[in-house]
C-alpha cells in the first residue's frame, strides 16, 4: 500500500522498532493488531482492484472530514474499509473531473489565437 514504516507503525499504534520485530519474526503482534493487519490486507486488495496504478496518488488525497488522508484516518482508528470507500469515491470523482476537462480541451482550437486570425 505504498506505506512508510512510520505510517504503518502509527496505524497500529506501535513504534517502528515493534513493527520491525514483527516483520523479522522476532515478536508477534497482539491479536488486535493481527486483526488490523487482516483488515489492511483486505483494504489493500480492494484499493488495488478499484484503482490499480492510481492507488499511490490517492492514498495522499484528502478524503476525511478535515481533509485527512488514508493513513491519517487509519492512524486515528477509522475502519479501513470505510476509508477505502472514501478514497475510491474521491478518486472516481477526481478522475471524472479530469476527463471532463480533457474533453473541453478537445473542443478548443490548438492555439487559441488561431481563432482570431
Amino acid at each position: 500500500m505504498h506505506a512508510t514504516t512510520e505510517q504503518l507503525a502509527a496505524a497500529f499504534g506501535v513504534s517502528r522498532q515493534a513493527l520491525h520485530s514483527w516483520q523479522s519474526g522476532k515478536k508477534a503482534p497482539l491479536q488486535e493488531n493481527k486483526q488490523k493487519i487482516g483488515q489492511l490486507m483486505v483494504a489493500a486488495k480492494s484499493l488495488s482492484d478499484s484503482l490499480g496504478y492510481l492507488v499511490p496518488i490517492y492514498l495522499d488525497y484528502p478524503v476525511g472530514p478535515s481533509d485527512e488522508t488514508f493513513w491519517q484516518m487509519i492512524s486515528a482508528g477509522a475502519n479501513p474499509q470505510s476509508v477505502v470507500d472514501l478514497v475510491v469515491k474521491a478518486a472516481l470523482e477526481s478522475e471524472q473531473r479530469k476527463k471532463s476537462l480533457n474533453s473541453l480541451d478537445d473542443l478548443l482550437p490548438e492555439d487559441p489565437l488561431d481563432s482570431f486570425v
